[in-house]
């Protein structure tokens, strides 16, 4: 089974962070506005879900540094990244939780084409 995601959407209502933490590792973390369905109004705030993409920093590619200097709030981008569970029992609890974060690994800006009639990378 392929772990991979593909998801289009707005940069949302957080700008981006750009941050070093302890251990020196650079990344970046974004807030994307998505569209649930290609019908109704897409203004309509329950017609959109957010998530959250962390974006990190390897020897070969200085993906958070980029994506820090090239995307806004409000741009559309397409993002490309693998699906990561922490399965973990809080203390004083017998119920185990589950958290699924997102890592991206590669974004494009985009752009809508009204002659073409569909989202286009730009960049």
């Amino acid at each position: 089974m392929l772990n991979k995601f593909e998801l289009q959407g707005r940069v949302g209502f957080i700008d981006i962070v750009y941050k070093d933490n302890d251990k020196g590792t650079v990344y970046t973390t974004v807030n994307l506005g998505i569209k649930k369905n290609e019908s109704g109004n897409s203004n309509d705030e329950k017609n959109w879900d957010n998530v959250f993409i962390t974006f990190f920093n390897t020897e070969k590619r200085k993906t958070a540094e980029i994506l820090a200097e090239k995307v806004k709030k409000g741009d559309y981008i397409r993002v490309v990244g693998k699906i990561s569970e922490n399965r973990y029992t809080p203390e004083g609890s017998d119920k185990e939780k589950s958290e699924v974060k997102l890592i991206g690994f590669g974004f494009k800006k985009q752009e809508y084409d009204e002659m073409q009639l569909e989202w286009v990378d730009i960049d």
